[in-house]
């Protein structure tokens, strides 16, 4: 009686949120058990229908309850899930959350034997844009980036940023020479992405690398083997420009 009655309580406190921790569920499941059991019921247990009905319907009160709190507890718990994912900076996902999807992909496509590309891309001098602007002008490039990116590619590409100024896309299903388009579209997006800081027009740019997969690699494989082709991007740009001082030095007058 005491638990139908505490029950009875909880019932009539409707207009704020009910804890199950305060309902006592086991007891008014045991009780109720024991009456179901019971041949007959004492007078005195009877108010306004039997006492088995309205335990009836607050066991199941006390269920809607708990449904309720497991709903809000498991809606807690992906949103925890996604801010675990996410880059907090930029809204894309994290290393981790991109590495994830990555996995998931290579075995997608080591199943159906339909590869894509995975393509890296690091912005060019952008610890110079941090030590003569600051970090929050550094933070802003990086949110425009990111912003860029997502214009560029289809809803079924992934985009991550795996860390600083490095970023990654994965062209899930593309074909190589739709690849290099796109490539070619991101770069020059990047190229053109117009920035200012403090009235200060910051010029942007980006080495851009990519490795087409097939299924078969691993995703440490796939990362270290699109880094190193962004890296050799990126080195033949600066050897370019360290020769053109020097081809000027070197050229010949015209008499």
């Amino acid at each position: 009686m005491n638990a139908i009655k505490s029950l009875d309580r909880v019932n009539q406190r409707g207009d704020r949120e009910i804890s199950i921790d305060e309902i006592k569920l086991d007891n008014i499941i045991s009780h109720l058990s024991g009456l179901i059991e019971r041949d007959n019921l004492l007078p005195t247990e009877l108010n306004d229908g039997t006492e088995v009905e309205k335990a009836l319907s607050l066991a199941m009160l006390a269920m809607t309850e708990a449904e309720k709190r497991i709903e809000r507890q498991q809606k807690r718990i992906k949103q925890l899930e996604k801010l675990s994912i996410t880059d907090e900076l930029t809204k894309l996902l994290n290393r981790r959350g991109f590495l994830a999807q990555l996995k998931r992909t290579l075995s997608s496509s080591k199943r159906t034997g339909v590869g894509g590309a995975l393509v890296i891309l690091d912005l060019d001098r952008f610890k110079n844009i941090n030590d003569r602007y600051g970090h929050i002008a550094g933070d802003r490039l990086l949110q425009k980036i990111a912003s860029s990116l997502k214009l560029k590619v289809r809803d079924s590409d992934t985009i991550g940023r795996l860390g600083g100024d490095e970023f990654a896309i994965i062209l899930a299903g593309l074909p190589s020479s739709l690849v290099s388009n796109r490539i070619d579209e991101i770069q020059a997006a990047i190229n053109h992405l117009h920035f200012e800081w403090e009235n200060h027009k910051i010029t942007v740019c980006a080495s851009i690398g990519r490795y087409d997969y097939s299924g078969i690699e691993t995703y440490t494989e796939l990362i270290n083997l699109a880094d190193l082709s962004m890296y050799e991007k990126k080195q033949k740009k600066n050897n370019d420009q360290q020769l053109v001082p020097q081809i000027r030095q070197t050229r010949i007058p015209t008499l």
